[in-house]
């Protein structure tokens, strides 16, 4: 047995002037009672292709879902936000990374528990919710939203979270509540 060293991936160039990535794995051995290096290489060329191409398209949607004015958000079935864009995160003084990964109680604490009844109705259901009306104690004031909740299914089908779009409606209730007075 030998001691297996750190795999590598490295660019090389082919005698045709060809762009490859390689893996390269390998371990010291003992051959023919001395040291020696044996080593595999495995050509990853189309994974990494697939996988720059995966990133730019995340970042090309990233920068769609940033652009819209709207608020969109995405929660697992744990009620954990998976994915929020910029609009969101402005709306409550903070990063995008921030928000990922905490859930309603973290962001909205004041008004969970009645989001998060929305949510688990949608989720155990598979049905969706439109037209939410739903007031938010932001840093800014209370701001309120007309919200769509949908399923978001995995490529089986399965309910695993919702997909979530708030648009602001804070000046309509407004001038609603000065025509009540």
């Amino acid at each position: 047995g030998g001691s297996v060293l750190t795999p590598r991936t490295v660019r090389i160039r082919r005698p045709d002037g060809e762009q490859r990535f390689v893996e390269i794995e390998s371990s010291l051995i003992q051959y023919r009672n001395r040291p020696a290096v044996l080593a595999g290489l495995r050509d990853i060329t189309e994974r990494k292709q697939a996988e720059e191409i995966l990133r730019q398209q995340k970042a090309e949607m990233q920068l769609i879902l940033d652009s819209v004015p709207a608020l969109i958000f995405c929660k697992d079935a744990n009620d954990r936000f998976t994915l929020v864009n910029k609009a969101t995160a402005d709306q409550f003084k903070l990063s995008k990374e921030e928000i990922i990964g905490k859930t309603t109680d973290d962001i909205l604490p004041e008004q969970a528990e009645a989001m998060k009844r929305d949510d688990r109705e949608v989720i155990e259901t598979g049905n969706p919710k439109t037209d939410v009306v739903e007031s938010y104690t932001t840093p800014d004031g209370l701001w309120w939203a007309q919200t769509g909740k949908v399923p978001y299914k995995d490529n089986t089908g399965k309910v695993i979270g919702l997909i979530g779009v708030s648009i602001d409606i804070t000046e309509r209730k407004t001038s609603e509540e000065e025509l009540k007075r």
